[in-house]
């Protein structure tokens, strides 16, 4: 990873910019696309040597409601075996080796996912009711908390601000968890 300061990156001016997230974005799909298996459904369906500009790729994303696509009567019927299958299109991580049929609770699934693959399940009903359950690797975690931790401290140059993606600082954060360690 190469990390520019706020000078740097306005000194490449937004054309550049623009086409250097384009280039990335490309880069990237064509290196997920053959390893979550949603992504490749979606790819398949649409010509990706047609993509333009970032706005095409608008397509590609994982739609919320995707998340939520599994059968609710699983969750029910403790069919955490059939929660694994379906998750598994949705991470590049493999969980084809995750036995989970002998789970009986959405805490004991998440802390099995977590011990046996290091994956993080987020899961949120959001306003419809319906889990949603979303796969995130420690990176995906790591990342997630930069960006928050970015984007929350106060508004300064570069110079004084407290925290920086990528920071081997250590912070503190109060956040609630889930028995198991999963959030939500």
């Amino acid at each position: 990873m190469i990390a520019f300061n706020r000078p740097e990156i306005d000194a490449f001016g937004p054309e550049w910019i623009e086409e250097f997230r384009f280039h990335a974005a490309k880069c990237r799909l064509e290196e997920l696309k053959y390893r979550i298996p949603a992504l490749k459904r979606m790819a398949d369906g649409m010509d990706i040597s047609r993509i333009q500009d970032l706005n095409d790729f608008v397509p590609l994303f994982i739609d919320a409601e995707d998340y939520k696509s599994y059968d609710e009567a699983w969750l029910d019927d403790e069919a955490y075996d059939k929660m694994t299958e379906w998750l598994d299109q949705y991470t590049t991580v493999d969980l084809s080796g995750v036995d989970a049929s002998s789970c009986s609770s959405l805490n004991e699934w998440c802390a099995l996912l977590m011990k046996n693959t290091g994956i993080h399940i987020v899961h949120s009903s959001g306003t419809s009711g319906v889990l949603s359950f979303i796969p995130r690797t420690q990176g995906d975690c790591i990342r997630a908390t930069d960006s928050w931790l970015w984007n929350y401290q106060s508004f300064a140059d570069d110079a004084t601000r407290l925290f920086k993606p990528g920071d081997k600082k250590q912070h503190h954060d109060l956040f609630p968890f889930l028995p198991a360690g999963q959030y939500g």
